[in-house]
């Protein structure tokens, strides 16, 4: 899983689930789950929200797909996925894409 090393700032890769998957969004302040997994998802209760950030990531291109389920649900999502090809600086440029988005949009949130 990849993971925000505590102090450095940096992201490896770690076996266990002794840190947070997703301190990058959690520290931005996206909804997100606790699952350590490669998929992460940004939850919005919103889902013209979702789009949008979908939309915002990809003319900065990044792929995260807005999941739009054919039936109503609580969330909508952004799909993040996280692979062993990821290095530390696309890990810091998408959290610094995300970052821009939601200073420029701080309503759309949640």
């Amino acid at each position: 899983m990849l993971v925000l090393e505590s102090g450095t700032g940096n992201f490896i890769w770690s076996e266990g689930c002794e840190y947070s998957c997703f301190a990058g969004n959690n520290y931005l302040g996206f909804l997100t789950t606790n699952s350590c997994t490669p998929i992460i998802p940004i939850l919005f209760n919103k889902p013209q929200d979702a789009a949008d950030l979908s939309g915002f990531l990809k003319e900065h291109q990044i792929i995260a797909p807005f999941v739009n389920y054919p039936f109503k649900t609580a969330k909508s999502i952004v799909r993040l996925t996280a692979s062993a090809a990821h290095n530390d600086q696309q890990i810091h440029q998408l959290l610094a894409v995300l970052e821009i988005w939601k200073k420029t949009r701080p309503e759309r949130m949640h």
